[in-house]
């Protein structure tokens, strides 16, 4: 049937291929394809993780996989900016909270040996507590606002007798201050580092 080149397909893809070939040259006939071995890959693990440097992976590992490997994101790392480099050219730029709050797991591309995973330093790291879902520290991105932040706290929890609204406790001049943001003012209040 000649060469057939397979290069940068899946495996379903490369399977479909490889059957409609044979299914042309020899009528009749059907053919099963399994995949025996898989290629490792090396992959450069730099930025804000816990132990950046090179790794050997399984061929079919993605991202997720990649960074656990690594010992996960540091403290000062960003979940929101994570860079996917081949060839010095940034691929892909990853947010994890679309997969880790929003389930979204589409930005899944595989792998290949050389790739450079760069995770970016976090920039803004707000902590919330109280009558929220979720409690902890979030990261925003610059545009975001309160209405995000209440949005990756899970939204409020049962708990909340009343949430119309929140207590802001920022850093001025090396004191705290208190102020009341109303649930009317979310969409609009922009939330700082230290929040």
């Amino acid at each position: 049937i000649g060469k057939i080149y397979l290069s940068g397909l899946s495996l379903n893809s490369a399977s479909e291929l490889i059957k409609s070939k044979i299914k042309s040259a020899f009528i009749g006939t059907d053919a099963f394809i399994s995949l025996d071995q898989i290629r490792d890959i090396q992959i450069f693990i730099t930025g804000g993780v816990n132990f950046p440097g090179i790794y050997t992976l399984n061929g079919n590992s993605h991202l997720l996989h990649a960074l656990n490997v690594s010992g996960g994101i540091s403290e000062d790392g960003s979940f929101r900016e994570i860079e996917i480099k081949r060839n010095g050219k940034t691929i892909n730029s990853i947010d994890l909270y679309e997969a880790l709050i929003l389930g979204d797991t589409s930005f899944n591309v595989p792998l290949k040996s050389g790739d450079t995973i760069f995770v970016k330093p976090a920039q803004k790291l707000v902590r919330v507590s109280g009558a929220l879902n979720n409690i902890g520290i979030f990261e925003l991105k610059e545009d975001e606002t309160f209405e995000d932040l209440v949005n990756f706290a899970g939204g409020f929890s049962r708990l909340a007798k009343d949430s119309q609204e929140l207590i802001l406790n920022r850093l001025k001049k090396g004191k705290y201050e208190s102020s009341v943001i109303s649930i009317m003012d979310f969409k609009d209040t922009y939330v700082l580092n230290g929040d």
